[in-house]
């Protein structure tokens, strides 16, 4: 039977070096990860590290920040933190992709004129885009299908241009007590009149595990 090795008292002290060492680079990176500025500079999105607490309930949230010049332009309730920020070419609209560990990722888009939400988690969009992914998909594997999908996640891969993003849902299909594969789906955002708009789908590609 494999057993955990043992350290040795004299070792203690350089594990305890690299202990902290590790936790220092952590903590910056993920200082580090929670913000981002614009490429020019003027905008910049942020989660804070500190969670608020509901009056209501004990659940906690995060708020995700738009800031102009440093001033707050709007802030929204989300959860987790942050992990990719992706500005169009003209700095108009931001996507946000916002990890909740185990629960998925959250994907925002945000106008830079008034930090408004043109697309939010869970909206309609969400579940247009999920259903046209998963429809789509068990025309080409008749395995993968509503009944088998186990999770997914959704989020912001790239801007095509100034008004269409890329989005990319992720599902993964379980059946029978194994995992039937994760197939990757990359579809269409177009920003039109302040509003996000599902288009086609641009790439699909099946990558079992």
């Amino acid at each position: 039977m494999r057993t955990a090795a043992l350290v040795r008292p004299a070792a203690l002290p350089h594990c305890l070096f690299v202990a902290v060492c590790c936790w220092i680079l952590l903590s910056r990176g993920d200082t580090q990860a929670r913000t981002s500025a614009s490429p020019s500079g003027t905008y910049t999105v942020r989660i804070p590290s500190q969670a608020a607490e509901e009056k209501s309930s004990p659940r906690t949230f995060t708020l995700l920040q738009l800031r102009r010049e440093g001033s707050l332009l709007r802030e929204h309730r989300t959860f987790g933190y942050l992990l990719d920020v992706l500005w169009s070419p003209d700095e108009r609209w931001v996507a946000v992709n916002n990890r909740r560990a185990n629960s998925g990722d959250y994907l925002w888009v945000l106008s830079t004129s008034d930090g408004e939400a043109v697309r939010k988690p869970e909206d309609d969009l969400e579940s247009r885009l999920r259903d046209q992914a998963v429809a789509d998909i068990e025309r080409l594997d008749k395995q993968a299908s509503y009944e088998t999908l186990d999770r997914y996640w959704i989020d912001a891969v790239e801007w095509k241009d100034a008004n269409t993003l890329l989005a990319r849902f992720r599902g993964q299909y379980y059946a029978q007590g194994r995992v039937l594969g994760t197939y990757r789906y990359i579809a269409e955002i177009t920003i039109t009149d302040g509003a996000a708009v599902l288009g086609g789908w641009t790439r699909f590609v099946p990558d079992r595990q």
